[in-house]
Order: structure tokens, then C-alpha cells, then sequence
């Protein structure tokens, strides 16, 4: 298995290991017993080991902000502790491509250490479930628009991810502020969320 899909499948388990550590004082099969509310506002910090779009190699780092509302507060399953809301976001991730060279359309190419900027809007379904006052998951797909730029070619290209996914968990510091932490394509995150 490649070395970033063992990372993000160590975190993934991670996420979901750490509520069964305080399964004793567990809510999960408590309908309804979670903070309710309406808004969650998450500004974020971002690491993308997986590389940029393209053929290039390279880590990137950036801010991101991210805007859900809950549409459900008793989620899909009403036997259990869930809820369901509707996500959406901005985020800029920067890159330091490796000096190496590609081949691209048959033609040879080098970026020679130079940049990319990617900047993803992720739109999710966020499907919550909450083991116990201190301890939340969830999973969110949803599609993503993206848009880079390449420095060294002087070129924008805009283009859809049919596909996202992410993985979370929160530590509610108390019933409005968490630590959310989030892995998946096509990047790793962690902010601090305000429920309103």
C-alpha cells in the first residue's frame, strides 16, 4: 500500500479508535442527547502530503475555512445519537514542487522547484455521530470545485472532483467550541470549531 494511503488509513482508524476509549460513559445509543445547533463555523489549518493535481510531486500547506448547517438534528438513523447537515468551504493550498522533470501530451517538462496554488470549495453532506459529551465523528462526501494555478506555465485551470471524502472527530471543549480534526482526499485539516 503506498505510503500516504497507510497514513490516512492510521488516522482514519484513529478517529474512529478514540470514542471507543470512553465507550463506558458512551451517549451513542441516546437519541437526541448532543448539543443541538444550527451553525458550525471552522476556520483550519491544512496539509496535503498526497501532492497537487497534475503529474507533479510535492507537500502543500494552507488555510481553509469551512461554513455547515445542520438540517437534521436527529439524523438517518433514529436509534442512535446523530445529526446531518450540509457543508461548505474555501480552501488554498500552497505548493513546493519537487525539482524533477515530467513528461506531459509526450513533451518534456520542468518545473525546476517552482509553485502551485490550489484553491478547493468542497460542498459535503456531514453525517454526525456522537459517542459522549466530549467525543463526536463524522464522514462527509460530497464533490469539490477546484482551481489552480501553475507558476512556472502562467496558467488557471478550473475543474470538478465528482468525488470527496473525509473522515473527522471533535473534542468538544464545552457544548459551542471543538477541536475538529478531519482526514481524507485531498487533504488532512485541523481547526477549531464555533456551533452556534
Amino acid at each position: 500500500m503506498p505510503r500516504p494511503l497507510r497514513l490516512a488509513a492510521t488516522l482514519t482508524a484513529t478517529l474512529f479508535l478514540i470514542p471507543a476509549a470512553v465507550r463506558a460513559e458512551s451517549s451513542i445509543g441516546e437519541p437526541g442527547s448532543h448539543p443541538e445547533w444550527l451553525i458550525e463555523g471552522e476556520p483550519h489549518g491544512l496539509l496535503s502530503p498526497w501532492g497537487p493535481p497534475g503529474p507533479y510531486k510535492g507537500l502543500g500547506f494552507g488555510p481553509g475555512v469551512r461554513l455547515s448547517v445542520v438540517i437534521l438534528q436527529n439524523g438517518f438513523i433514529p436509534s442512535i445519537n446523530n445529526s446531518v447537515a450540509i457543508g461548505a468551504g474555501f480552501d488554498w493550498i500552497h505548493y513546493s514542487i519537487k525539482d524533477e522533470c515530467v513528461f506531459t501530451l509526450g513533451a518534456r517538462f520542468c518545473p525546476f522547484g517552482n509553485n502551485m496554488d490550489n484553491f478547493l470549495v468542497p460542498i459535503v453532506l456531514q453525517w454526525n455521530f456522537f459517542f459522549s459529551e466530549q467525543w463526536s465523528v463524522f464522514a462527509e462526501p460530497g464533490v469539490g470545485i477546484r482551481f489552480y494555478d501553475h507558476y512556472f506555465a502562467y496558467d488557471t485551470h478550473t475543474g470538478v472532483d465528482p468525488f470527496i471524502f473525509f473522515a473527522g472527530g471533535r473534542f468538544h471543549f464545552d457544548p459551542s467550541v471543538t477541536l475538529t480534526v478531519r482526514v481524507g482526499w485531498p487533504y488532512l485539516s485541523a481547526g477549531v470549531s464555533f456551533l452556534i
